[in-house]
């Protein structure tokens, strides 16, 4: 029945989970506290020395802008962002801003992608949240394809002033 189905679904996740908390918890308790607090900081990326910064620092991730994939390939940023895992201790959040629109990070490279990504207001207006969905499907397999794990986006502001400064990023 559904009901026992549900019921063994529910045992299973709980093992799951309380296996990983335990993970978790050997973990931290193994780190010292340079360690931890390097943990907390998802930083810049660094212009030079990025990969050994990442273990020098014990960081928990890297924020990366435009400049970082400017005229690189799929291949460059791959590689680039396997250099700072490959240095982490704790698998690194590798993130950007890519909302689309006003916003994108990676997209305007046309060695990465044909076309910049639209704003949800864009596609809003062509398709509804149907095509909101889609483009997020292909946002985020766009970016995991290149090691990035976090996504700084969407925006969920709403403005319904076109002089806002985040009208453009916003649902309207």
């Amino acid at each position: 029945t559904d009901s026992s189905s549900d019921a063994k679904s529910y045992v299973a996740i709980r093992i799951i989970v309380h296996d990983q908390l335990s993970r978790a918890e050997q973990i931290l308790s193994e780190m010292t506290l340079e360690e931890k607090v390097g943990q907390m900081f998802m930083v810049r990326c660094p212009d030079s020395d990025a990969a050994d910064k990442v273990s020098a620092y014990h960081l928990g991730g890297y924020i990366l802008f435009a400049q970082d994939f400017a005229d690189k390939n799929a291949g460059d940023v791959r590689h680039m962002i396997q250099s700072y895992q490959a240095n982490a201790a704790i698998p690194l959040l590798i993130g950007v801003d890519e909302e689309g629109g006003t916003v994108n990070r990676i997209s305007i490279n046309p060695n990465l992608r044909n076309e910049p990504f639209y704003s949800s207001q864009e596609l809003f207006q062509e398709g509804g949240y149907d095509l909101i969905y889609n483009d997020t499907k292909e946002k985020c397999g766009f970016l995991r394809s290149l090691g990035i794990n976090v996504n700084f986006a969407p925006v969920c502001d709403v403005s319904t002033d076109p002089n806002d400064y985040i009208y453009k990023r916003s649902f309207g």
